[in-house]
């Protein structure tokens, strides 16, 4: 299709980046929402932040998740140029949001063709998730186009040193922003040790004079692939952090005092591993840290025995993140300013929910029905030009099995989502294949 029209890439990619942005534009400028929740303290943060004021790094929430602190300065330096208001940071956000987009594209077409590519960018521009969340101050409309980037780096170019360190740079950023880095940085180290496109040394491994010689220095290369970037990774991390304790801003570290919790909650059979109330004011009646933290344990400890539940847990944790209807659009369509009661033309606030929910759902099973064929199909017939797939299948894998034991919201989806889509373009592209393959033996 692409091919028999000769359009030129460039404007394929600023097509779907317009196409993409325009949807998005509507979107914030018709549904004014106000941000609640974390999303609203993030925000009077960095309100504080422009004012010169940072008691707020002294408070609970952020002595507890300090890696918050990352997406204040950001929201903080987006004030500064545009003022406080809201609008500059869902401008952005419609940005980023369409930036990744563009990034879906190049990834496609670099492993699977111009098709699928136009597949991938329609499928992720059309994502009423990726959508509706512009709307919302959240951070992860930034650290999911870093770290997109960062995936591209790795799956789409040449396995040479500089490349590892500019994907390196890139994820920290990301994981500074919103800290999934950890995932991110295992999907790399896994696809680069034993699924990346070997290096000319190792083509003739096997059954070759000095055999033993060549497999050393081949996996010697690889594994300087690996160090090299993570220590981007590390360092980028490191002189981030430097600066906000030298800023005076932070004594200490961006980071997680409290991991457990995320395994608390996500280990709760009451709530099916979402977020538990009775579970926060239990732990919160501790007099220390410490206690804190050895009563979290064993909380873990005793659920993680009750091993005839977790099946169960697994199950509808499983179908809450991965299968229902994604609940996501509450967090824009409900919060919206005071007497804003219709959207587009007259929707009610319920109609406007009910039509989202509906459509994303409807998107959405496209895409994974679609992500479930092309996966098959690459590990069947996949050749070493589509091997870079193997990377955002590794990734999908990883962020499903570690929501099965932490927190999960569906909110939470939209970090593999431009992944899914990726791979269901290569589906999507069978399927016309084999139309054209029926049409071709039709009688």
């Amino acid at each position: 299709m692409v091919n028999r029209w000769k359009v030129p890439v460039w404007i394929q990619g600023a097509a779907l980046f317009l196409f993409a942005l325009a949807i998005r534009i509507v979107w914030i400028y018709n549904v004014p929402t106000v941000p609640i929740s974390d999303f609203e303290l993030l925000y009077n943060a960095s309100t504080d932040w422009v004012r010169g004021d940072f008691s707020f790094v002294k408070t609970p929430y952020f002595d507890m998740w300090s890696y918050q602190l990352g997406y204040v300065w950001f929201q903080s330096l987006l004030m500064r140029l545009f003022g406080t208001g809201y609008e500059a940071i869902k401008i952005f956000n419609c940005i980023f949001s369409s930036l990744t987009v563009l990034t879906g594209y190049l990834t496609a077409k670099k492993l699977f063709g111009p098709n699928c590519a136009l597949m991938t960018g329609i499928l992720i521009a059309s994502d009423i998730t990726l959508v509706t969340m512009t709307s919302v101050l959240t951070n992860q409309h930034i650290a999911l186009l870093l770290f997109y980037i960062g995936l591209y780096i790795i799956a789409c170019t040449k396995n040479k040193i500089g490349y590892r360190i500019a994907a390196g740079a890139v994820i920290a950023f990301g994981n500074i922003m919103r800290p999934l880095g950890i995932v991110v940085l295992a999907a790399i180290v896994l696809y680069d040790l034993f699924f990346a496109e070997r290096q000319e040394i190792g083509h003739k491994m096997l059954f070759h004079n000095g055999f033993w010689f060549r497999t050393k220095k081949f996996a010697r290369t690889k594994l300087v692939l690996v160090v090299c970037f993570l220590a981007a990774y590390v360092v980028v991390g490191f002189a981030v952090n430097r600066g906000f304790i030298a800023s005076g801003v932070t004594d200490k570290p961006l980071g997680n005092k409290d991991p457990l919790w995320k395994f608390v909650s996500g280990l709760n059979y009451e709530t099916k591993g979402q977020y538990s109330q009775k579970d926060i004011e239990t732990v919160s009646r501790t007099g220390t840290f410490e206690e804190r933290q050895n009563l979290e344990k064993e909380i873990i400890k005793q659920r993680l025995q009750e091993t005839h539940k977790l099946p169960g847990l697994f199950k509808d944790k499983f179908y809450i993140m991965w299968v229902n209807k994604n609940y996501t659009v509450n967090w824009s369509v409900h919060p919206t300013e005071e007497g804003k009661d219709t959207f587009f033309g007259g929707q009610s606030k319920e109609r406007l929910h009910k039509i989202t929910l509906y459509a994303d759902k409807a998107v959405y099973t496209v895409g994974l029905v679609f992500a479930l064929a092309g996966a098959l199909l690459l590990l069947i017939t996949g050749n070493e030009n589509e091997k870079g797939a193997t990377l955002y299948m590794i990734f999908i894998l990883l962020y499903i099995g570690a929501h099965l034991f932490i927190e999960i919201q569906p909110r939470y989806r939209m970090c593999v989502l431009p992944g899914i889509y990726v791979i269901a373009s290569k589906g999507l592209h069978a399927l016309g294949s084999f139309s054209k393959i029926d049409q071709t033996w039709r009688w």
